[in-house]
């Protein structure tokens, strides 16, 4: 199990489309999602990612450096002033490992937001 705690976000918005109209990275699908708030609480966000979506974004992570994070993610306007990369990168290794892991054994994945 992968555990990202407060990490989804900054890994959603690296992973994100640059601008609007253009194309997200292929890890954005392991990231993508968010709860739908209401009156009575919220509505979690789930999905499932098949063996060969698991081993495309597998592959698309082991592309990103810990550079591009913190390139990336302090200029965000999605993300609080005060956001420490070093979090996000630490973050980002495990999700690496998570799902190189899981590519190697040909499985897919559920992930829950929420």
């Amino acid at each position: 199990m992968l555990y990202l705690d407060k990490a989804w976000r900054h890994l959603q918005v690296l992973t994100a489309p640059l601008s609007a109209g253009a194309a997200a990275r292929t890890a954005f699908r392991m990231f993508e999602g968010s709860v739908t708030m209401h009156d009575e609480g919220w509505e979690p966000w789930v999905r499932a990612l098949s063996p060969s979506e698991v081993l495309a974004i597998a592959q698309d992570l082991d592309e990103v450096s810990d550079g591009e994070v913190r390139l990336r993610l302090p200029v965000s306007s999605h993300l609080d002033g005060d956001l420490e990369v070093d979090y996000a990168v630490g973050y980002l290794r495990r999700a690496r490992t998570f799902a190189r892991n899981l590519a190697n054994e040909g499985r897919g994945m559920v992930y829950l937001i929420g």
